[in-house]
């Protein structure tokens, strides 16, 4: 069995200033770094076979930060990338949602294709291709994820749709919340945007 801990990247000035942030990319915060270590201190006795994450340098700090020291080979995937809001990157996400009145679920589903960005059909095609493909290299084992906000909700839609409603969750998935998917064959949703890693690691680094 293969055990995938999907972990959101940690919080970046992007977010702070409640900015559009796909396939651009801005730095991890003093407290993003906070809450990538934190995840990794949480996740310390988790044994990881190996590491996947976005290119996006967000996504790639927090799993360096995730890994420390530690002997796991990391690989940098494209398919892992948030959405592509194409010429609205950047923007306000006020100016983002405004089109959709604020409806959340019509407007990852129409995207950003005539902006020169995604829809939630195109992100959904290439997190299958991902799994599909690291699920042929690995027989079992801990693989470590690290990506984005709304890539996890694709992934969450696309890999385990028997478990997953989007009603679960109240504020969207949080920055280094950890969700874990397994496969046996089929795929199960077994913890969804869980911060308690990265509270108690925090916690620990504190006490240190």
């Amino acid at each position: 069995m293969i055990s995938f801990y999907i972990v959101r990247h940690g919080q970046t000035i992007f977010n702070q200033k409640d900015m559009v942030q796909g396939w651009c990319d801005s730095p991890l915060t003093q407290t993003g770094i906070n809450q990538a270590i934190g995840a990794g201190i949480g996740l310390h006795d988790v044994l990881f076979s190996h590491a996947y994450t976005s290119i996006s340098e967000r996504a790639y700090d927090t799993a360096n930060a995730i890994i420390q020291n530690r002997k796991i080979p990391l690989t940098i995937d494209k398919r892992l990338k948030e959405f592509n809001f194409g010429m609205l990157e950047g923007e306000k996400n006020e100016v983002l949602m405004k089109p959709f009145n604020g409806d959340f679920e019509t407007a990852i589903k129409i995207g950003w294709v005539k902006d020169g960005g995604e829809n939630e059909t195109m992100v959904r095609e290439r997190v299958r291709s991902f799994f599909d493909e690291i699920t042929s290299l690995h027989e079992n084992g801990n693989v470590l994820v690290t990506t984005h906000g709304l890539t996890i909700m694709a992934i969450l839609k696309e890999m385990v749709p028997q478990d997953f409603n989007i009603e679960l969750l109240d504020r969207g998935i949080e920055n280094c919340s950890v969700t874990i998917i397994e496969y046996d064959g089929e795929y199960h949703l077994k913890a969804l945007n869980d911060t308690t890693y990265r509270d108690q690691g925090l916690k620990r680094s504190v006490k240190e």
